[in-house]
């Protein structure tokens, strides 16, 4: 997701890296895979907002590095 900005509030791109690799294995009779969500654990949205009345600066972490093994046969 892209940078933003509105009247009050600047909102930091956010960028993030996902990775999957899969096997064959038992002579191509099944899969072994592996997926990692968000690798460098870097999926947060940061912004900053400034009013009359208050600044406020806030980090929102989306949820954290996810590993998944999967075995198909």
């Amino acid at each position: 997701m892209g940078p933003r900005q509105n009247s009050q509030t600047e909102t930091k791109g956010m960028l993030s890296l996902n990775l999957a690799f899969s096997k064959d294995i038992m002579k191509d009779k099944g899969t072994l895979s592996l997926n990692v969500s968000d690798l460098l654990n870097s999926r947060k949205r940061q912004s900053y907002t400034v009013s009359d009345d208050f600044t406020s600066r806030s980090e929102f972490q989306f949820r954290p590095r996810v590993y998944y093994v999967i075995a198909s046969l």
